[in-house]
């Protein structure tokens, strides 16, 4: 299993050149195929443009493990702010607690989470619900503080939606509105974990 060193990114330093450089030795040392090394490449790219896309300001440390078979990307946040005022989610605007609607817009919310409430109790109740997937709020504490945890998956959410759609509780052109994103479309899955004001995004690819 190889494991890359980690990149510090932020939404100020532009590292094109470092990130296809830094895949290259990648697929290099693990011996992936050029196809499966333009896949990795392409997860990096449009995961590093999303996040910078999404939040105004953070620092994060960027990461590649694998073989010949498997790559995961991980991402850890370690601070951050977005165009949302608080309890505002990204994809609205009239501040009424809106669903998050599309993948971008759902990561960014999940991203901003750890850093935009104190507690789970802050959380406004329309924006839990409007997540399916396996979110939840945790009520653990680190000393007097309360530590905001929670977990969301790309697949359970794929599965909740194709499930709605069965049952008529949601439109088809959901589903073809999350295929439209690149790293949902080429990756296996996508995990967003929230712990102590920390957020870990993982996404996993098997070739």
């Amino acid at each position: 299993m190889m494991k890359t060193e980690k990149l510090f990114l932020n939404n100020t330093v532009q590292r094109n050149e470092d990130l296809q450089l830094w895949v290259s030795e990648y697929a290099e040392e693990t011996g992936i195929s050029e196809k499966d090394a333009l896949r990795v490449s392409l997860l990096v790219e449009e995961t590093v443009g999303m996040v910078q896309g999404l939040l105004n300001e953070f620092e994060s440390e960027l990461w590649l493990e694998g073989d010949r078979k498997s790559c995961t990307l991980y991402l850890d946040v370690l601070s951050a702010a977005g165009p949302a005022e608080k309890n505002v989610p990204l994809s609205s605007g009239d501040g009424q607690g809106a669903a998050p609607a599309g993948f971008m817009a759902k990561v960014g919310e999940l991203l901003l989470c750890a850093f935009r409430f104190e507690s789970d109790e802050d959380v406004p109740d329309a924006w839990i619900d409007a997540i399916p997937g396996n979110l939840s709020f945790g009520a653990a504490r680190a000393g007097d503080a309360p530590v905001l945890m929670g977990q969301w998956s790309l697949d359970s959410y794929r599965q909740t939606l194709k499930e709605k759609i069965r049952e008529g509780a949601a439109e088809e052109s959901a589903l073809d509105e999350l295929e439209k994103s690149i790293v949902a479309s080429i990756a296996d899955d996508v995990t967003i974990g929230i712990r102590d004001h920390r957020v870990r995004l993982v996404i996993t690819k098997t070739f």
